[in-house]
């Protein structure tokens, strides 16, 4: 996979609620510091209950959010493909997930962590 451009990551962003009130110049600072990760079809990205520590971008691939029924049946809640981003809950309260993500098909994700988005948000008087 060749590597995205800074205008290309920014796009991932677009219209998100949580990254609308950033400039372009605070995404790219935080674009920069995000990591590239990539999952193999059928692999767990994390797991319902670990701690959440980061957010993430679909980049290639898909991803299947779901959790277990009482009852032991898996719950698919959302099938996220390329352009949609997941854990933002996450990346703002660093709580337990609460949910599964797994990767569909051979999948690249762009992550960005906690610790760099929050000093960020901190940084600003609004």
């Amino acid at each position: 996979m060749r590597t995205l451009t800074a205008t290309e990551k920014r796009k991932l962003f677009d219209g998100h609620s949580l990254f609308g009130i950033l400039s372009a110049e605070e995404v790219d600072a935080l674009l920069l510091r995000a990591r590239f990760e990539r999952y193999p079809a059928g692999h767990l990205i994390f797991a319902r209950g670990t701690p959440g520590r980061s957010m993430m971008a679909v980049l290639s691939g898909g991803v299947r959010i779901s959790t277990t029924s009482p009852g032991g049946r898996e719950i698919v809640l959302a099938i996220l493909n390329p352009g949609e981003v997941f854990g933002e809950m996450a990346l703002l309260d660093g709580g337990d997930r609460t949910a599964d993500a797994t990767a569909l098909n051979d999948c690249g994700l762009l992550v960005i962590d906690q610790r760099v988005f929050i000093p960020l948000l901190e940084s600003r008087t609004d």
